[in-house]
């Protein structure tokens, strides 16, 4: 790429082993996304750290996701995306999310089908699901949730089709103001829940835990 760059350009020519970075004047900006950017198939970093950037997907129904990642060993750092159908897809696997925040998603904030996804730091609030792990073939191995705050959903976290959710570790996050409930997995083994503090659902009532330990 050049000095004037696109993200939707620096997306497609990246390769193995690039990081994307951002211009020092795009500090606090909005990118408001025309059409859907191009999938991250590389292994590359997206690094938005202390910029404060945000892709906004301007709650159109013609841009179903702001950051598609079908790639393996991809990482995505300090990216704002919002008012997306999906705010992160992660067909991938192998994915690291971190110091991210993902905000009014009609659908679901983190949406992740690849195996070994990691979420650290990130602020997930408002949209069907804060994070929704489905698993076409029914297991899921691996799948980390650290120091993160989920809320304002109608589920924390939700294992959809998944019959083996196996090797999920979700530690130390912040839960709270769901609507259904605040982590729901059926099934699997090697599950660690531990550290995590707990909030009322959106009506004040207490909020589920369901399964999987």
């Amino acid at each position: 790429c050049n000095a004037d760059c696109s993200l939707r350009e620096a997306i497609t020519a990246a390769g193995v082993g690039d990081t994307i970075t951002f211009n020092g004047a795009l500090v606090g900006q909005t990118i408001t996304l025309s059409s859907i950017l191009a999938p991250v198939t590389q292994n590359i970093t997206i690094d938005g750290s202390g910029m404060d950037i945000t892709l906004d997907c301007n709650s159109s129904p013609l841009i179903n996701v702001g950051l598609n990642i079908i790639g393996n060993g991809i990482n995505v750092i300090g990216i704002n995306v919002t008012r997306c159908t999906n705010g992160i897809m992660v067909t991938g696997n192998d994915i690291n999310v971190s110091g991210s925040l993902v905000t009014a998603s009609s659908s679901n904030g983190v949406l992740v089908s690849g195996n070994n996804a990691s979420l650290d730091g990130t602020i997930v609030s408002a949209g069907e699901n804060c994070i929704k792990v489905v698993a076409s073939d029914g297991s899921v191995d691996g799948l980390t949730v650290t120091n993160s705050t989920l809320s304002d959903c109608q589920a924390g976290i939700l294992f959809v089709a998944t019959t083996s959710a196996s090797n999920v570790v979700i530690d130390s996050n912040y839960i709270f103001a769901t609507t259904e409930s605040l982590i729901n997995i059926q099934g699997g083994s090697g599950q660690v829940i531990q550290n995590n503090a707990f909030g009322e659902r959106s009506d004040g009532t207490a909020s589920t835990f369901t399964g999987g330990v």
